[in-house]
C-alpha cells in the first residue's frame, strides 16, 4: 500500500479500492485489476509478474525467550508453544546442513492471519513462523528476536497477478511497474537479515 499515495497523486482522476484478504479471488468475476499473491501461480488465464521473494522467519518476543530458552534445532519446537497460521501448512519447513526437514508443530492458538500471529507472538505467547514482511519491522526494533538462524526457512515468490489482456491499461501497467520498483532487492522488511540478526 505504500506505492498508492504517489500513484493517486500522479493520476488524480483514479480511484483505488484496496481489498485485503487471504482468500483466492476471481479477478475477472470480481472486477479486480491487480492482485498480489504469494506462492506458485497455477491459473494459466492470468498474467503474473514477479515482484519480490517472500522469505519467512521463526521468531519470538524477548519475554517468551526469557521464560523458555529458544530451541537450538527445529525438532525442539515440539517443546514450545507454537502460534499457527492456518493459511500455511502445519509443518514448518527448514533447510540445514543435513538437508530439508519439515517439523509438524502444535499450539493452543491457531489463526488465519499472519498479522494476528505476529500480534500473539509480540504478546509473548509463543514462537511464530511468519513472512519477513510481517515480522521484519518488529525484529528491527527489538520487539521480537529471530531464532533457529542456522536454518534456512521457506521462500516463495510474490507476484502481481492480472487478467491476461492484449492491451493492458496504462494505469494497471504503471502501478505494477511502481510496485516492482518499490520491491527491489533487498526488500526493506528484510533489512534485519543483513544486520546479522
Amino acid at each position: 500500500s505504500r506505492v498508492i499515495p504517489g500513484f493517486l497523486e500522479a493520476w488524480p482522476d483514479l480511484q483505488v479500492e484496496l481489498l485485503l484478504t487471504d482468500r483466492r479471488v476471481d479477478l475477472i468475476r470480481e472486477g479486480i485489476d491487480v492482485a498480489l499473491r504469494i506462492g506458485s501461480m497455477p491459473d494459466s488465464q492470468m498474467y503474473a509478474r514477479k515482484l519480490a521473494t517472500c522469505r519467512h522467519v521463526v521468531c519470538a518476543a524477548p519475554s517468551y525467550l526469557k521464560r523458555c530458552p529458544p530451541p537450538l534445532t527445529p525438532s525442539e519446537l515440539v517443546d514450545h508453544a507454537c502460534i499457527i497460521d492456518t493459511n500455511q501448512a502445519r509443518s514448518w519447513w527448514f533447510q540445514g546442513a543435513s538437508g530439508v526437514q519439515r517439523e509438524e508443530v502444535t499450539g493452543r492458538y491457531r489463526v488465519n492471519s499472519a498479522h494476528a500471529v505476529r500480534d500473539m507472538a509480540l504478546s509473548g505467547f509463543g514462537i511464530a513462523y511468519m513472512p519477513t514482511f510481517v515480522a521484519g519491522p518488529c525484529i528491527q526494533r527489538g520487539a521480537m528476536r529471530p531464532i533457529l538462524k542456522a536454518y534456512q526457512k521457506l521462500s516463495l515468490p510474490l507476484h502481481a497477478l492480472f487478467p491476461e489482456r492484449r492491451f493492458l491499461s496504462a494505469r494497471v501497467r504503471t502501478i505494477v511497474n511502481a510496485m516492482q520498483d518499490s520491491f527491489h532487492a533487498p526488500t526493506p522488511w528484510d533489512a534485519f537479515m543483513s544486520d546479522g540478526a
